[in-house]
């Protein structure tokens, strides 16, 4: 009877402690870690992140947009891309793809621009996070993720089919500059032998 009574109010104890709030500290800034020094022009000066506001130091070099194919039952192209602020972009050709393995281009200060300019005109905020938007997916079709930062905030897109021709578009259009560029190869970053 005793070890029943012990093993109730240790239950008890715990169960009470774990559900004490906890004071967690407010942070008033968000930092973004510094990849190189190398900055881009008509960077904005201030993000909004949530509801806290910082400025954004034009030295800093962040990731911006993020595009990845998914597989289908076929021979549909997988691969997946990151383009960060200052324009690098790195490149993973998984299966079905002209180029395979990890590649790494760079953005002329022209096509930034451009790309910039696009983004913006695409104000991605205005889209659903799914298309269809009810989760209607087809198992067989590939799929697009995007991620895109903008106004200081990410919105992820996820696209089996039907998505708006303005977001088909875009993404057309940066198929298109993926293509255009010139790439590198470059060693596996999760393969420590190489």
């Amino acid at each position: 009877m005793r070890i029943y009574f012990l093993i109730v109010c240790t239950f008890g104890m715990v169960s009470l402690w774990s559900c004490h709030p906890k004071s967690i500290p407010a942070q008033t800034e968000t930092e973004i870690p510094e990849r190189d020094s190398m900055a881009v022009e008509n960077m904005p000066e201030t993000l909004v992140m949530d509801t806290v506001e910082f400025e954004l130091d034009t030295q800093v070099v962040y990731s911006w947009i993020k595009f990845a194919r998914t597989a289908c039952y076929g021979e549909c192209p997988v691969f997946d891309f990151e383009i960060l602020s200052d324009g690098s972009v790195f490149y993973h050709g998984h299966k079905h793809v002209l180029r395979s393995g990890y590649q790494k281009a760079q953005l002329s200060s022209i096509q930034l621009e451009k790309l910039v300019q696009l983004s913006e005109s695409l104000d991605p905020h205005k889209f659903a996070s799914n298309y269809p938007e009810y989760n209607e997916a087809i198992p067989d079709l590939p799929e697009i993720h995007l991620e895109i930062f903008d106004k200081g905030k990410w919105k992820s897109i996820r696209i089996n089919h039907f998505p708006p021709l303005a977001l088909m578009s875009y993404i057309d259009e940066l198929e298109e500059l993926m293509d255009s560029l010139s790439w590198t190869s470059y060693p596996d970053p999760g393969n420590k032998e190489e």
